[in-house]
């Protein structure tokens, strides 16, 4: 089972040094989501960042990056899919897997995801739980019908949960049978983020 962190959509204090020391725990994979962000600034935090770590980072929008700094792939935002045309899609795949560079995205229901016809990579499942870092975002999820819909489902894409996962429920997340899962207010809400990162790959056995 694979254990994510998407960062904070804010800027937040020390954050290239937290993001170093995830990395340097074991981290596999950082999705790098800072939707008001401009280029510049994805950059300068980049660059903050040891570069033995790029072929872990994903980014969520300003996609040239990918090549620049040679990143592990794109996450493509549901803002981004409702205006790429099929056939640019198609051959924004074909690129990828040329490239060795993973395609992933987030979907919001299990029809979305039953109804899918991408070959991405994986699939972020959200929200899960109730959301850490979003006030007045509930779990959009029965947890025996997701059990259900995976035990059927042939995982691929691989399916990642998200939303509201802490210490408290990421054990219901593996009874579910999810590929994974990626934290995000349960590490960024902490001081110590680092710590809670031990503590919840602990329980996962990872």
């Amino acid at each position: 089972m694979k254990l994510f962190v998407l960062t904070h959509p804010q800027e937040i204090e020390n954050e290239s040094e937290k993001i170093t020391d995830l990395f340097k725990e074991g981290l596999e994979i950082l999705h790098f989501r800072k939707p008001e962000w401009s280029i510049e600034k994805y950059e300068g935090l980049l660059k903050s960042i040891p570069s033995v770590y790029y072929k872990k980072i994903v980014v969520h929008s300003h996609y040239k990056l990918i090549e620049k700094y040679n990143l592990r792939g794109i996450h493509l935002t549901g803002k981004y899919l409702e205006v790429i045309e099929g056939k640019m899609l198609k051959e924004l795949f074909k690129t990828a897997d040329r490239k060795n560079i993973t395609v992933s995205t987030s979907m919001h229901s299990i029809q979305e995801v039953a109804e899918n016809t991408c070959k991405y990579d994986y699939i972020f499942l959200s929200p899960l739980f109730d959301s850490i870092s979003k006030e007045g975002y509930p779990a959009g999820f029965n947890m025996e019908e997701i059990k259900g819909f995976l035990i059927k489902y042939n995982s691929f894409p691989k399916l990642m949960a998200l939303g509201g996962i802490d210490e408290t429920n990421i054990e219901k997340v593996i009874e579910a049978g999810f590929s994974g899962a990626v934290l995000l207010g349960a590490l960024w809400k902490e001081k110590n983020s680092l710590e809670k990162f031990r503590q919840i790959k602990k329980i996962m056995n990872i």
